[in-house]
């Protein structure tokens, strides 16, 4: 009888540890669960914060780069051209006006005074505005004010106006220009424009003779109200911001229009939370940034450089409680069935564990797809271009071509964003449908997608131009509106074959100079060949 009670008292210790083991094991599971499910994904928020900064960088910079462009080429184009601003310095400028619709003004200014400007009416919004200061530092100086139309034909003319504007003493020549340094080309702070009075940005660059002196800097304006407008559009989330700060620290532009004072003497901070993401010197080696705010809450700033030089910071930043209002009301049910552990705990187990792994895949989807069209955003296209350019083998070719679409300005100007919007998801579908499984496509920013094919060098490129073709043909239907030229599509395009030293973005490079040739002439596709340029644009 004692053998019987022994082994039932041995078999029920087993029993008891075994449940005590599976009732810890639950317990643990739970505490795990529990921890899990409340934490911040902070890893995932990060990452979409950092793609949406990359993705900001680099149409900050497509969006910069046509000033630079523009005041290279125009550099370029009147390093031939006499001292004496006359007529043809005009036309240069204007050229630089009107084929960058970002651009408010370009000029040229000499060392001995002299000075020639064009730049958009302040009346006549299809205008422009010119002055042309001659014999900067004699007697005879000359000053001749001019407005003219759309077709850069004189309409109104003031000669021998008292001016004394003298070039040399204005912020974009000095910092230019620096004392016992070098010549270079720079982004300047935000200061108020002369001619207009508001406030803005100038791109300068040298004209630097072959014997090294620089008598003259040309000149590009942007308005500080076309950064914001653009800035508006970066904001990663609800509470999130995206801010340019200028080399001394001041902030150049902002998504939100309360942080710049309006009518002050020069751009500065208003709040405090613009003033704690301020970069430091070392912000190149910190490019992501987890600040804890007085109320224990969390912000995640990702900071990059952007402009000439990297002249200029960008700082995207957003708080992580933004991103977790619905993750945590997701599981408000799954706390309430803890209560009813014996009888619910397997389904809650399991319901809960869906929940989790939607909402870490939707933050994982929003890092790195595009919000508005569901494609690749850039920095998960650049990846997986460096993936495929890793494991690419010859014969075969790697298309890589930036599609941008000709006119699409006027969309938006003229019809609203709405229909932009709508515009840009129709193009993204087409070429999605267009590329198949033959690569992939990605939208970079703005109307510009990438698009990669793999395949023969003749078939790819004749894909291209049937997807191109069908393109603008979509386009077409879409926006009926006479008033609108027709949208069509441009693209510039890469063949790689076998460079051993490629990488996304030398092969991204290669694609935008050929997608600027194309541009020139619009609803065209242009291969990247060896010493291919950007382009001058022609004089009127």
């Amino acid at each position: 009888m004692r053998v019987g009670t022994n082994r039932s008292l041995v078999l029920l210790r087993w029993a008891c540890l075994s449940i005590a083991m599976v009732l810890g094991g639950i317990a643990a599971a739970l505490s795990a669960f529990v921890y899990a499910a409340t934490a911040e994904p902070v890893d995932e928020i990060s990452a979409m914060v950092s793609g949406v900064a990359r993705e900001s960088m680099a149409v900050a910079d497509s969006y910069l780069s046509g000033a630079e462009a523009a005041a290279a080429t125009a550099t370029t184009i009147l390093q031939t051209f006499g001292r004496q601003p006359s007529e043809s310095h005009l036309t240069v400028l204007h050229s630089a006006v009107a084929n960058n619709p970002s651009l408010d003004a370009a000029f040229v200014g000499y060392d001995d005074g002299s000075f020639a400007f064009v730049g958009r009416s302040l009346e006549n919004p299809h205008g422009f505005r010119t002055r042309l200061i001659t014999n900067g530092d004699s007697a005879d100086r000359q000053v001749t004010i001019s407005e003219r139309d759309r077709a850069f034909a004189v309409v109104l003319s003031e000669n021998e106006v008292v001016d004394e504007y003298d070039p040399t003493h204005r912020p974009w020549w000095t910092d230019s220009l620096p004392q016992d340094e070098s010549p270079r080309s720079i982004w300047t702070d935000a200061y108020p424009f002369a001619s207009s009075g508001e406030f803005g940005v100038t791109h300068a660059r040298p004209l630097i003779n072959g014997d090294g002196s620089a008598p003259a800097v040309v000149g590009v304006d942007v308005r500080l109200t076309e950064l914001a407008e653009f800035l508006s559009r970066r904001a990663p989330s609800k509470g999130g911001t995206a801010h340019i700060f200028g080399a001394d620290g001041s902030l150049v532009a902002s998504s939100n229009p309360d942080i710049l004072v309006p009518d002050g003497l020069q751009t500065v901070v208003a709040a405090r939370a613009a003033q704690s993401l301020q970069p430091s010197e070392s912000a190149r080696d910190e490019p992501l940034r987890h600040i804890w705010n007085n109320d224990g809450a969390r912000t995640v700033s990702a900071v990059s450089g952007v402009g000439a030089n990297d002249s200029w910071t960008l700082v995207v930043s957003a708080p992580t409680g933004d991103f977790l209002t619905g993750f945590r009301s997701s599981l408000a049910p799954v706390r309430g069935a803890l209560l009813g552990i014996g009888i619910i705990m397997p389904l809650t187990m399991a319901l809960a564990a869906w929940w989790l792994w939607t909402s870490i895949r939707r933050l994982h989807r929003d890092a790195t797809t595009d919000r508005l069209t569901g494609l690749l955003n850039r920095g998960e296209a650049t990846d997986r271009l460096d993936a495929l350019i890793s494991t690419h083998r010859t014969p075969e070719t790697l298309l890589v071509g930036i599609v941008d679409l000709d006119n699409f300005k006027l969309i938006n100007d003229q019809l609203g964003h709405r229909t932009g919007d709508h515009a840009i998801i129709v193009a993204a579908r087409f070429l999605q449908r267009g590329v198949g499984n033959r690569g992939f496509v990605s939208r970079l920013g703005g109307d510009e997608f990438l698009v990669v094919l793999r395949g023969s060098a003749g078939p790819v490129e004749f894909v291209l131009d049937e997807i191109l073709h069908g393109l603008s043909l979509e386009l077409g239907r879409m926006i009926t509106d006479p008033s609108i030229p027709p949208v069509t599509a441009s693209c510039g395009y890469h063949l790689h074959r076998d460079d051993a030293h490629a990488n996304s973005a030398s092969l991204l490079r290669r694609a935008d100079v050929a997608l600027l040739n194309a541009k020139l002439t619009r609803n065209c596709s242009m291969k990247f060949a060896p010493g291919m340029t950007l382009p001058r644009p022609a004089l009127a």
